[in-house]
């Protein structure tokens, strides 16, 4: 055990270790219990909306024809299920993008939805395990669709 002269303080309350301070002293208290957040998410009844979801890493997200079929076949189903109107879609080697409109709020449930039956499918019929899509989808207002 160290004795307690190894110990020095710059403010009360904060200890240092032999002339080293930890990062988190050097932030002010109120941003150290507040978590960080992701921006909100536009989402109301109503709305259309530009999702798009990304490869992890910008791998493909599709290898086979199969696979593209199987990504319609998925939002067919979500699409019935949250009560969405999908009025287009593109499906790329590693991204896709997605014009839908909600009836309900539901916007958020459905996309998560979509990744997770898509990257269950595929990794199933590839042999393969983790992630397929990355991240969330990026926040879009939904005020430049006419």
């Amino acid at each position: 055990m160290l004795p307690a002269s190894a110990w020095g303080s710059q403010r009360p309350g904060v200890k240092q270790r032999l002339g080293v301070r930890s990062c988190i002293d050097t932030f002010p208290r109120s941003a150290q219990k507040r978590p960080i957040s992701r921006p909100f998410r536009n989402e109301f009844a109503g709305a259309l909306h530009h999702v798009m979801a990304r490869g992890n890493a910008r791998a493909a997200i599709k290898l086979e024809d199969v696979d593209r079929q199987l990504w319609v076949d998925a939002l067919g189903r979500i699409a019935d299920r949250f009560v969405w109107q999908a009025w287009a879609y593109c499906l790329m080697d590693n991204d896709y993008h997605l014009l839908v409109e909600t009836p309900q709020a539901n916007l958020s449930r459905g996309t998560r939805e979509l990744n997770g039956v898509y990257t269950l499918t595929f990794n199933r019929r590839h042999a393969r395990i983790g992630h397929v899509l990355q991240g969330k989808r990026p926040p879009t207002a939904p005020s430049y669709v006419s």
